[in-house]
């Protein structure tokens, strides 16, 4: 991993929750352009089946809507080997159903292929 200057706690925490014997769900949130996605890929690299980054709610000035923020989604299904006939889900219940069948589908039974973020 290259070295994170700054985040050794952090980058502890995640690898403790990584290696513990249930599953966990992590948010990691905070202002913009401060290393967040980075520090996730670093840490999990070689370990996600599954990574989706989610648009800004404003880009370019422009508001983002539901449409654009569901079609990157499954443009993030389709990288991870979601059926490229699969269409754009509508919903959020419909995107989460999709991550669901593809998760199913690349399940291999270890733990290392088994984190989603």
């Amino acid at each position: 991993m290259a070295e994170i200057i700054g985040r050794k706690k952090e980058i502890e925490e995640l690898n403790r929750l990584y290696h513990s014997d249930k599953a966990q769900f992590v948010a990691v949130y905070g202002r913009r352009r401060v290393g967040k996605t980075y520090l996730v890929n670093q840490v999990f690299k070689d370990k996600m089946t599954f990574h989706h980054t989610g648009l800004s709610p404003f880009d370019d000035g422009a508001k983002m809507t539901m449409h654009a923020q569901l079609q990157s989604f499954h443009y993030s299904l389709l990288r991870s080997g979601m059926d490229e006939q699969t269409p754009c889900p509508k919903s959020w219940l419909e995107a989460f159903y999709l991550l669901e069948k593809l998760l199913v589908k690349l399940d291999t039974g270890r733990r290392a292929n088994r984190f989603a973020h």
